[in-house]
């Protein structure tokens, strides 16, 4: 009878104990790098340019140094896709070699794709795929030595890649960042902290490239407007203010497509209480800008700009009309030889507010020694602080009569409901 089969009688010489237990560590070694370079390989490359940027900008001090480790290799995916494979596949190809000298060919196999499988693939992807920029951090000064080691073969083989592929584009497009925003909502259920209000501003803001000035309008038959001829009387201050608006567009006569500027309502209640009733033309109406139906709306937003002047803008029928502000009403009545003309000055200029008139030249003083107090120094500072005083002082005084016309305004009507 014959005995059991030798490694000699199979061509393999005796290895001492010292042989034996290198080749052990050299199996796990090699098992172990397969593992990293596959969990590399799913971790790494998962990862997107953009979040990386995202978490240099807004993460923690740790989360910015992973990023800022981890940018310069996703950078450059197709030369790391090649060196990481390349490594992976040298250590599975390997490990049979060094299994085949410890164990007999079925037990070399059969241990080989085990610990390929589990130590190999399952358990480093597992873990890889969820601390991703962790385990990709700690291994990058390891993984740049590779890709060096590895470029004779590896850089060409990516630059090929990219040649063919392209690059990938990181940046989102404007649709994509809309809809991860309405995923971050609360709505969505996914644990967002956005709120509905929130999610509404933010698409509000990314659809104003695509809108104009038309789409954000009133139509003019909706509009809560004043004729120029009107009696500013308690009934038409009450119906002002039922209204709820802060500025009123005025017409021309019976014409309301005719606009010829408006009127800010807290202006109108200092003539409350008058003794006479003035019209709206003898108020200081201000200029209404003109702007084409198709104007952007990024354009638009710049009229209301602090350093703008525009209060309410008004549409012109075409895109190729000149956009320019209405001239003050005053000066269309004196263009036609209205009733603010001197050879019309009548009673009731009485009636323009002097305190607005003295507010205005303020305003007017103010602009202008803003760009004279580097020439005239700080006697040319002080005088305008003081007039920026008396400007303040002037609003509180208009605020304060506001509120005793809205009490009686409050009282008038609940005496007059039966």
């Amino acid at each position: 009878m014959s005995g059991p089969i030798t490694h000699t009688q199979l061509g393999h010489e005796v290895l001492s104990p010292g042989m034996v237990a290198g080749y052990a560590v050299a199996v796990v070694g090699l098992v172990l790098g397969a593992g990293l370079m596959s969990g590399l390989t799913l971790g790494l490359l998962s990862l997107d340019v953009m979040d990386l940027e995202v978490l240099r900008a807004a993460g923690t001090r740790k989360q910015r140094d992973a990023a800022a480790r981890l940018i310069s290799l996703v950078s450059k995916p197709h030369w790391l896709l090649c060196t990481l494979l390349l490594c992976n596949a040298g250590c599975m190809e390997a490990l049979p070699l060094f299994l085949d000298r410890l164990l007999n060919p079925a037990g070399a196999i059969l241990l080989s794709v085990t610990c390929i499988l589990v130590f190999g693939e399952i358990i480093p992807q597992a873990v890889c795929s969820r601390h991703g920029v962790a385990i990709g951090a700690a291994c990058a000064p390891v993984v740049h030595g590779l890709m060096w080691v590895c470029s004779p073969v590896t850089w060409p083989l990516g630059k090929l890649l990219d040649k063919v592929l392209g690059h990938e584009e990181i940046t989102m497009k404007r649709r994509e960042l809309k809809a991860m925003v309405q995923l971050h909502g609360e709505g969505a259920g996914l644990g967002g902290g956005l709120t509905q209000q929130e999610v509404a501003v933010i698409n509000g803001a990314l659809d104003l490239t695509s809108k104009t000035a038309l789409s954000a309008m009133t139509p003019i038959h909706k509009v809560f407007m004043l004729s120029e001829d009107a009696v500013l009387d308690a009934a038409l201050v009450r119906r002002v203010l039922q209204s709820g608006h802060s500025r009123l567009p005025v017409y021309r006569g019976s014409n309301e497509q005719d606009v010829v500027g408006l009127v800010l309502v807290k202006e109108l209640l200092q003539f409350w209480r008058s003794p006479d009733s003035p019209r709206i033309s003898q108020l200081d109406v201000r200029c209404m800008p003109r702007i084409p139906a198709d104007t952007p709306m990024f354009d638009v937003l710049r009229l209301f700009q602090p350093h703008g002047s525009a209060h309410g803008p008004q549409r012109l029928r075409r895109r190729g009309a000149e956009a320019h502000p209405w001239p003050p009403l005053q000066q269309r009545h004196r263009q036609h030889g209205g009733p603010h003309s001197p050879q019309h000055s009548s009673g009731r200029e009485q009636f323009r507010p002097a305190a607005k008139i003295q507010q205005r030249r303020t305003a007017d003083n103010t602009r202008g020694g803003a760009g004279d107090v580097a020439q005239w120094g700080a006697a040319a500072a002080w005088q305008q602080r003081r007039q920026q005083q008396q400007q303040h002082d002037e609003g509180e005084a208009a605020a304060r009569e506001a509120g005793e016309l809205e009490e009686q305004l409050h009282k008038l009507h609940e005496g007059s409901q039966p």
